[in-house]
């Protein structure tokens, strides 16, 4: 007989499903405009605010920076404060100032939610 999977785990696969849409759209929308800090080749949608600070942003577009592999490495292994700057220069104060405000957003973790993200992200793709 089958196992039928928890909540906590038909959310954890949904996530996963919508993490994957959400960089499939990136994809769609930036692959021919390159990394948003310098120019190079497109490789993923790097999260602002990272996705274990703010459920709220997880999913949120103007939280995801189309970046290639240098820069995303240059934040994620050296925290790179010229990339950081660069990219709060070409956003500007306020695009900061709005993802502080939808960071504040209180989002209940339900299967529903997630489901609702999934289906957004695919009618988009």
């Amino acid at each position: 007989m089958a196992k039928t999977k928890t909540t906590q785990q038909k959310k954890t696969a949904r996530k996963n499903k919508a993490d994957r849409l959400l960089q499939e759209l990136g994809r769609k929308l930036y692959s021919d405009d390159g990394c948003e800090v310098c120019g190079g080749v497109y490789s993923c949608l790097h999260h602002y605010v990272p996705k274990s600070v703010s459920y709220a942003l997880r999913y949120y577009m103007p939280n995801c920076i189309p970046i290639c592999v240098g820069c995303h490495m240059g934040i994620h292994k050296r925290n790179d404060p010229k990339i950081i700057n660069t990219i709060n220069e070409i956003r500007g104060k306020e695009w900061l100032e709005d993802l502080n405000n939808v960071r504040r957003k209180e989002i209940k973790d339900t299967l529903e939610y997630i489901n609702s993200i999934v289906d957004g992200l695919k009618k988009s793709i």
